[in-house]
């Protein structure tokens, strides 16, 4: 249901009031302050203004209207609304202000502010000029662009000071409360959405099938790429790829092969991440993954493989990754990372494939 309809019966309703007045040549009182509460009590119980530049803030919604909305009334006809609103890097407050007066109204010197439970204070944005005729609204954005602001707040009070004509100023305030004891950590923390990462290092330890490969190379290395649903988790793929050198090739096959000859391993896996943010600038994550891994013997030939295995394989990941620098709102972080790669089972040529690698890595990561 549209707050329009409401908007025009109350503007015809000062038009009318308005013709009565000039008629008997009396000027309209000021609209007192038990009116104005009525006229706000009577309206629908939704904001004035609805198209937020993003969610609202869940653990700030008043349970008793469904939303973070919060409204005062006073300087002679003067209603101010104020919605908490937020994204992956940035907190808004919309504030609405809105003529029920009967007189136009011509403000100047106008300033927003927000002081936290703790003492915390912000000027939102420039002084401004307006002049609103009766019945008029106007709304602007405010951003608070550093989120963590909100960490642990409990309260949080908006004053708008005002000047009309040569009146001392006037000002306007209402409060919010949080309305949920745990908090909702994408209301405080900044956070990307999609990272890419290239790692590159070496395994450091193998069993089984995999030490039997190794044969003069170690080298391990991934293109990565992740979408996160929120600021914990998301889904990821991982296209990698394993060099193992030449020492195990006699191992595999006693058939005869091309120059240089040598055994590698690439896959592509896909699964769950996981991430904290331990700083606004720091994360660890967890990766969890499974797919196809094919170990092949390759030589400088034009016959392609000659010989090769797939399998499934898992691989689980840790990382720590500190922000680089920033790009507007996103990262160029660099990390650390160590992997454990499960091959449960498979065979090429006499070589039993089943074992363990660890490997250590260092990643340049992306985000947006």
């Amino acid at each position: 249901m549209s707050v329009r309809p409401w908007l025009a019966l109350l503007a015809m309703t000062i038009a009318l009031r308005s013709f009565a007045a000039g008629a008997q040549h009396e000027p309209l009182p000021a609209t007192s302050e038990a009116q104005l509460a009525r006229l706000l009590a009577e309206r629908p119980k939704w904001p004035i203004y609805r198209d937020l530049p993003a969610p609202e803030l869940d653990d700030w919604v008043d349970p008793s209207t469904g939303s973070s909305t919060r409204s005062a009334i006073g300087c002679a006809g003067l209603v101010l609304e104020a919605t908490l609103s937020g994204d992956r890097t940035k907190s808004y407050v919309t504030a609405t202000l809105f003529n029920a007066s009967s007189e136009p109204m011509r403000f100047t010197e106008a300033m927003l502010s927000a002081r936290f439970g703790d003492g915390a204070y912000r000027k939102l944005g420039q002084a401004w000029d307006r002049e609103l005729a009766p019945g008029a609204f106007f709304t602007t954005d405010f951003a608070f662009r550093d989120k963590a602001v909100f960490e642990d707040q409990r309260t949080l009070e908006l004053a708008l000071r005002v000047r009309s004509g040569a009146a001392s100023p006037c000002t306007l305030g209402l409060r919010f409360q949080r309305s949920s004891a745990d908090q909702d950590r994408a209301s405080y923390t900044a956070y990307h959405t999609g990272e890419l990462s290239l790692g590159l290092g070496m395994r450091l330890a193998e069993t089984g099938g995999p030490a039997t490969l190794r044969g003069g190379s170690r080298v391990s290395f991934h293109l990565d790429f992740a979408g996160f649903l929120g600021v914990h988790h998301g889904l990821a793929g991982t296209l990698m790829l394993d060099q193992f050198g030449s020492g195990a090739v006699d191992r595999i096959t006693p058939r005869e092969l091309g120059a240089r000859p040598h055994v590698s391993g690439g896959g592509f896996l896909a699964g769950y991440i996981g991430r904290i943010y331990l700083a606004p600038w720091l994360t660890t994550a967890y990766h969890a993954s499974a797919g196809p891994y094919v170990v092949e013997v390759t030589d400088d030939s034009d016959e392609g493989p000659r010989l090769s295995t797939a399998v499934l394989v898992a691989r689980q990941r840790v990382r720590l990754a500190a922000q680089l620098l920033s790009v507007g709102e996103d990262w160029v972080a660099v990390g650390a990372s160590f992997e454990h790669l499960v091959i449960p089972y498979g065979k090429i040529g006499d070589v039993e494939l089943r074992g363990h690698t660890i490997t250590a890595k260092l990643e340049l990561i992306v985000t947006n």
